[in-house]
C-alpha cells in the first residue's frame, strides 16, 4: 500500500473512532513523518523501524512529549494493520506550571479597558476553561439560573459542567443582552468566534500594562484557578472534575505549586526550644555591623 493510501485509510479509521480534530491532525503529522523517514510501505515495516525512528527523534533533541505523541501515532498506525508495538513511552520531564497571585490577577483585570476582553479574562480564570473551550462557548451553554455552564465535546470528546462566579454572572448577562448581533458565541468577532491568537494577545498586552513581568498566557489562568481552589481547601477530586482531567495524577500537579499551602506548614524546627533564640540573632547582627565597618574580615 502506498503511503498516501495508508494515510487516507488511517484518517478514516480515526474519524470512525470519533477522534478529535486536534488528535487527528497530530497523528497524521507524525505518521506521515514516520513513513517518510522509513521509506517503506506499511506492510514491510516492523517494530524495529519504529525504534529507529524514536532514536532519530531523540538525537534531534525532540522533547519527551513530542516523542510520546509520535509513538502513540505509530502504535495506532500499526494497530490499524493488525500489528502491535511493545515500546515503552519515554518519561516526561516534570515542570511546575506558572501561576499568578490573586493580587496580580486584580492588576491584570483592572488594566483591561475593553469590557468584552475584561469579561473574557474573568471567565477564563473563574471557570478554569481551556482557551479552545472559551472561544467555542455558545450563549446557550450558560445556565444563568443555576450559575453553571457546560463545555460541549471538550478534550477527549466529553461534556462537562463548569462553575461561574456570582460577580461575573450578572455582568455577563447584561453584556449579552446589550450586544446587538446574532452571533451564537459568548465572545465573538464580527459574528464569529474569537481566534486563539486574539485571546493570547489580549492577555499578553494586559500583563505588560499591569507591570507583570512573568510570562502569562491563557493556560496560566487555568493553572491559577486550580491552585487557588486548592489553597482555599477545595477537594482535589472536585478540582479534577472542574478541569476535565481524566486522571487524578494530572490534577495532583497543583499540590506542588500551592505556595500558600507550603507557607501554612509548621516547620518542625520551630517547635524546638533552644532557650534564648535571640542570642544567635544578636550575635549575627553584631557580626554584620562589624563587617560593615571593616569589610576586609569576613563576618563569620
Amino acid at each position: 500500500m502506498e503511503n498516501q493510501e495508508t494515510i487516507t485509510y488511517i484518517a478514516r479509521e480515526m474519524d470512525i473512532k470519533n477522534f478529535t480534530r486536534a488528535t487527528i491532525t497530530s497523528y497524521l503529522f507524525h505518521i506521515e513523518s514516520f513513513l517518510d523517514f522509513s521509506n517503506y510501505p506499511i506492510e514491510e515495516l516492523t517494530e524495529l523501524d519504529v525504534k529507529n525512528y524514536m532514536s532519530y527523534l531523540y538525537k534531534r533533541g525532540k522533547s519527551p512529549g513530542y516523542i510520546n505523541a509520535a509513538l502513540a501515532a505509530c502504535k495506532f498506525l500499526f494497530a490499524g494493520f493488525g500489528k502491535k508495538i511493545e515500546i515503552r513511552s519515554p518519561k516526561k520531564s516534570f515542570s511546575i506550571p506558572s501561576i499568578i497571585t490573586k493580587e496580580e490577577l486584580v492588576f491584570l483585570i483592572n488594566s483591561i479597558p475593553n469590557i468584552k476582553h475584561r469579561l473574557l479574562v474573568e471567565l477564563l480564570y473563574s471557570s478554569g476553561l481551556r482557551l479552545s473551550e472559551v472561544i467555542n462557548l455558545k450563549k446557550h451553554d450558560i445556565d444563568f439560573n443555576n450559575r453553571i455552564g457546560i463545555v460541549k465535546q471538550g478534550k477527549g470528546r466529553k461534556d462537562r459542567n463548569f462553575i461561574i462566579s456570582e460577580k461575573l454572572l450578572a455582568k455577563l448577562h447584561y453584556y449579552l443582552l446589550l450586544r446587538n448581533n446574532d452571533s451564537i458565541y459568548v465572545f465573538d468577532s464580527q459574528n464569529s468566534k474569537l481566534s486563539k491568537r486574539t485571546v493570547q494577545l489580549i492577555i499578553k498586552k494586559a500583563a505588560r500594562k499591569a507591570g507583570i513581568t512573568k510570562r502569562i498566557h491563557p493556560h496560566t489562568l487555568r493553572h491559577s484557578f486550580a491552585t487557588h481552589l486548592l489553597e482555599q481547601g477545595t477537594d482535589i477530586r472536585i478540582i479534577q472534575k472542574l478541569l476535565g482531567h481524566k486522571k487524578l495524577e494530572t490534577t495532583q500537579i497543583y499540590t506542588h505549586i500551592s505556595t500558600k499551602t507550603l507557607k501554612d506548614i509548621k516547620n518542625p524546627l520551630d517547635n524546638l526550644d533552644f532557650g534564648d533564640d535571640d542570642k544567635d540573632i544578636e550575635f549575627l547582627e553584631n557580626k554584620l555591623h562589624n563587617y560593615s565597618l571593616n569589610k576586609n574580615n569576613p563576618p563569620v
